[in-house]
């Protein structure tokens, strides 16, 4: 190919004409995550404080994602849902006072998925920066046990739930070809608050009522093929 040519190629239209954002796109992400607990402890029908620890939670998370954006000149709005699992999770202690015995918590989210609005500005034709919120949701699995006392004082307490709420963050996007663009993204996610109710030996008496407000944060890669 001449030099001419290659000139002539380089000036074509349909080359520099800048990319378009609308439309259905899929991709794949990899995020981290982490965040904190806070457990409050009650016991329940019975003499005893309350008490309050913290679990601190990280790990990482693999993600599918799908969704569809809408171009308005400078301005890019959409909707996107994603759904990730992994192995993010955390362990605390509580220290009780007195001989009663202390308390293990351990949380582990299973998988989390949300639906989420998103809009933003093009810095560049090929470059997105925008901000996101919507619904999360969780599968989280929690676990009490309580040690530091004799084996027949000794419980475990399992309990598994899905809990709802809501996310936002920012993020950047930034086209490679026509077709994929990568970008990083930062949440913040609240899935308010959980329960485990411990049925120990010894009756009602000794009921323990555990208390766990649910919040973390999340920064994610991610690729995305546009349709």
């Amino acid at each position: 190919m001449s030099a001419a040519n290659a000139a002539d190629l380089l000036a074509s239209p349909s080359l520099l004409a800048s990319p378009s954002w609308s439309g259905f796109y899929a991709g794949l992400g990899v995020e981290g995550g982490w965040g904190d607990s806070d457990n409050t402890t009650y016991n329940i029908g019975g003499p005893g404080p309350v008490i309050s620890t913290n679990v601190h939670i990280d790990g990482f998370l693999g993600s599918a994602r799908i969704g569809f954006d809408h171009q308005m000149g400078s301005w890019v709005v959409g909707v996107i849902g994603d759904f990730s699992a992994g192995n993010m999770n955390g362990t605390g202690v509580t220290l009780a006072p007195g001989p009663g015995g202390d308390f293990r918590t351990e949380i582990d989210y299973n998988w989390l998925a949300t639906v989420r609005l998103r809009g933003g500005y093009l810095l560049m034709p090929n470059l997105l920066m925008y901000a996101h919120g919507g619904l999360a949701v969780a599968e989280i699995d929690q676990s009490v046990t309580r040690f530091n006392v004799p084996p027949a004082g000794r419980w475990t307490q399992n309990n598994s739930h899905t809990s709802a709420g809501w996310t936002a963050g920012i993020g950047t996007e930034s086209k490679i070809t026509d077709k994929i663009s990568v970008g990083v993204e930062w949440a913040y996610i609240d899935l308010g608050e959980s329960s485990t109710t411990a049925f120990p030996p010894g009756g009602p008496p000794n009921l323990r009522f555990f208390g766990h407000d649910n919040t973390s944060n999340q920064a994610k890669v991610f690729a995305n093929f546009r349709f």
